[in-house]
């Protein structure tokens, strides 16, 4: 589990404001737009395969969940299991 790093995932559903946190090595946006989808339920065969981030973005849009941003959680410091960002 070396180089696992806590991320910040933002963004709004139907306009509400969510974040969730995960652990991984990188981010990218695609990621954060598929684990922001996930999160809110969308079916795993409705989310592309290809790793395109306008289909990921307009797939998830469809679905109300805009504004998608990351980041590295500030208190992480790498990785801390017992992180409450």
């Amino acid at each position: 589990m070396d180089g696992l790093k806590v991320y910040e995932i933002h963004y709004l559903h139907h306009g509400v404001k969510k974040v969730i946190l995960h652990h991984a090595e990188q981010m990218t946006d695609f990621d954060a737009w598929i684990l922001a989808a996930i999160e809110c339920g969308l079916p795993q065969q409705i989310l592309p395969v290809a790793r395109f981030l306008t289909v990921a973005i307009t797939t998830a849009e469809g679905q109300g969940i805009t504004k998608v941003r990351w980041n590295i959680c500030p208190r992480s410091g790498g990785l801390d299991r017992q992180l409450k960002c």
